[in-house]
């Protein structure tokens, strides 16, 4: 009968660490004033938290070339035309 209450509880405590651990380190959370590229857009990581759109590279600027994110190494993104070779994609 212990061994079968310490399963039980054993279980409650597992099923509880899971819902605890995504929201203290969530996936869903990021480091406030980190950006990302998410296809055409710029994202910043707002005080609380969440993504941001900041800007839409191809509403960005007014012309027939496309445009899309690009990382930059210093952790901030850039609006770059496509090539010519990309526009199929």
């Amino acid at each position: 009968m212990k061994s079968k209450m310490f399963r039980l509880s054993l279980a409650v405590a597992f099923v509880a660490a899971l819902l605890f651990i995504p929201t203290t380190f969530g996936c869903h959370r990021c480091k406030s004033g980190t950006m990302r590229c998410l296809g055409t857009q710029v994202q910043l990581c707002a005080p609380n938290h969440k993504w941001k759109t900041v800007v839409d590279c191809n509403k960005l600027h007014r012309t027939k070339k496309q445009f899309r994110c690009v990382k930059l190494p210093n952790d901030r993104c850039s609006c770059r035309a496509k090539k010519e070779t990309e526009h199929g994609q």
